[in-house]
């Protein structure tokens, strides 16, 4: 990897920077960045990106360089995108894992879940978190991966619902995940893209990675097939491989 380019992961929705640690070994001085209200004391308690945007930025503005490389997974991708198209941060590149620019079907756009059921899921959280969030980890993977140490790993880690993770923001995290569209904005991305996806993602269908390479221009896409929503997790080394690559050409 280029002296000059260092990483920054910010993790997805229900988790937190553990989720990063069997890839980070893989990198020079990582940059972690959390969601609010995911285990630490900044809250998410706002409709929107806002709160992780505002946290991106001023965890970017406490690094010195310039030279950073953003990756993000899932609803941090989500964040990460919103902060390009606004403006707001000045990187040298983006990976964007699992990512999708709307988490629910729209019109025009048949790569999310169903609405219906993301509001369920909102209520069910709301009711029960600690319960719906033990039904929940074991999507980001397929049935082949659950059997595997690195999947088990993974959920013996969140499983049993993560320390210190306060509901209500998690459920505010997960309202924003559902209300925000960001496809009329792509085209003002103007930085390197890598695109990360797995062919078997439950989570975010593979089709918002295709959707996504369509509106980014020059963005490059990487298939992790057979792979569920975690590639990171179940193929690191690839996973590493692929964005070493992508950060020594920049």
């Amino acid at each position: 990897m280029s002296s000059l380019c260092r990483p920054l992961f910010i993790h997805g929705w229900a988790t937190d920077s553990r989720v990063w640690s069997p890839v980070l070994d893989g990198f020079g001085e990582p940059i972690l960045c959390s969601l609010p209200g995911h285990g630490i004391a900044r809250r998410w308690q706002q409709p929107g990106l806002e709160p992780a945007v505002a946290l991106l930025v001023e965890t970017l503005n406490s690094v010195e360089g310039d030279s950073i490389v953003g990756i993000g997974w899932s609803l941090g991708a989500k964040v990460m995108l919103k902060a390009v198209v606004d403006g707001r941060v000045n990187l040298r590149g983006i990976i964007l894992v699992g990512a999708t620019p709307s988490f629910v079907k729209r019109e025009g756009f048949p790569h999310g879940q169903p609405p219906p059921l993301v509001r369920r899921m909102l209520m069910d959280l709301k009711a029960s978190p600690v319960e719906t969030l033990r039904r929940f980890y074991p999507l980001n993977f397929t049935g082949r991966e659950l059997s595997t140490p690195r999947a088990k790993r993974f959920l013996s880690t969140y499983g049993f619902g993560p320390e210190g993770f306060e509901p209500e923001d998690v459920a505010c995290a997960l309202k924003a995940l559902m209300d925000v569209d960001l496809r009329e904005t792509l085209g003002r991305v103007r930085l390197p893209v890598l695109i990360l996806h797995g062919t078997e993602d439950g989570v975010c269908p593979p089709g918002s990675a295709e959707y996504l390479k369509g509106k980014i221009d020059g963005a490059g896409l990487e298939w992790f097939c057979g792979c569920g929503h975690a590639p990171f997790v179940t193929e690191p080394e690839r996973f590493v491989t692929l964005t070493r690559r992508f950060m020594e050409a920049l």
